[in-house]
């Protein structure tokens, strides 16, 4: 399986395919206001690998996310 990594939102957001990001950095992409999407099945992703990136986003995301303020 090949995961491929970006720093360039745009060109995600523009279908170039999903980005991959640490949960620092979907933190501090929700600080830009940006939406933040998690597809944990994407391109046919095995459930088991799926269901890691899901419990990853809420236990070390999430929290930090639920922390900022609601007008950015």
């Amino acid at each position: 399986m090949r995961i491929r990594r970006t720093d360039d939102l745009i060109t995600n957001r523009d279908g170039d395919g999903p980005g991959v990001v640490t949960p620092d950095e979907c933190v501090e992409i929700a600080k830009t206001g940006a939406s933040i999407s998690v597809w944990p099945l994407v391109g046919g992703m095995p459930p088991e690998i799926g269901w890691k990136s899901v419990k990853l986003f809420a236990e070390k995301a999430l929290p930090s996310i639920n922390r900022l303020p609601l007008d950015i």
